[in-house]
């Protein structure tokens, strides 16, 4: 008699189904019967055998339906084959967002470039919102350009159409000072004579902003 048919959810474990203990035979005892168990369909199922028992376990982000084959043999090649169905009901796996640190600092008047990492198991159509205008998702890259000092809560939110994540950063903008050298002094020396090569000075320098 074969297995009956199994239901599964994607990314929630697999089975294990008994098959020698339910097997009977005329010259061996079933714990010497061999098993070989076969998906129709590749890349949906990882299929093993222990104790008597056939594992069935779904392979990540996999879900779909198929045919599992299996045959059991005896010492003399005699065997009995049947098969089942394994039908592995899909989930909506959330997208991820990889590669982005808690706090960013950056400088005011610049442009900052984050390399970023986004991925969806179930959908390459993926919307990505930025909560700041100076924010922005471009080849790749998380792109800052910041247009005023301070610190801001950056929100980056990604959506497949039915799961939606939200990544939240510190941003730091700094603002460096303007500095311009005004004058440039000598304290004990004229520098409109003519200098001997290796001569040292005292200057007395004048800078503002």
């Amino acid at each position: 008699l074969s297995p009956s048919n199994q239901y599964l959810v994607e990314d929630e474990g697999g089975i294990s189904i008994p098959i020698l203990s339910a097997c009977s035979d005329d010259r061996d005892p079933y714990s010497q019967l061999e098993i070989t168990a076969t998906s129709r369909i590749d890349g949906l199922l990882d299929l093993k055998t222990s104790g008597g028992d056939l594992q069935i376990q779904p392979l990540q982000d996999s879900s779909g339906s198929t045919m599992v084959d299996i045959t059991v043999t005896d010492s003399a090649e005699n065997h009995w084959s049947g098969s089942f169905l394994v039908d592995i009901q899909p989930v909506a796996d959330p997208p991820s967002v990889q590669g982005l640190p808690s706090t960013i600092t950056v400088e005011l008047g610049e442009t900052l470039r984050i390399p970023l990492m986004i991925t969806d198991p179930d959908s390459n159509e993926l919307t990505i919102t930025t909560s700041r205008s100076w924010a922005d998702i471009y080849d790749s890259h998380l792109v800052l350009t910041p247009v005023f000092p301070g610190s801001s809560l950056l929100i980056i939110t990604v959506g497949d159409g039915n799961v939606f994540v939200t990544t939240e950063i510190d941003v730091i903008v700094r603002a460096l000072p303007l500095l311009v050298i005004d004058e440039v002094t000598s304290l004990n020396d004229d520098l409109s004579q003519e200098l001997s090569p290796g001569s040292l000075f005292d200057l007395s320098t004048t800078v503002w902003n």
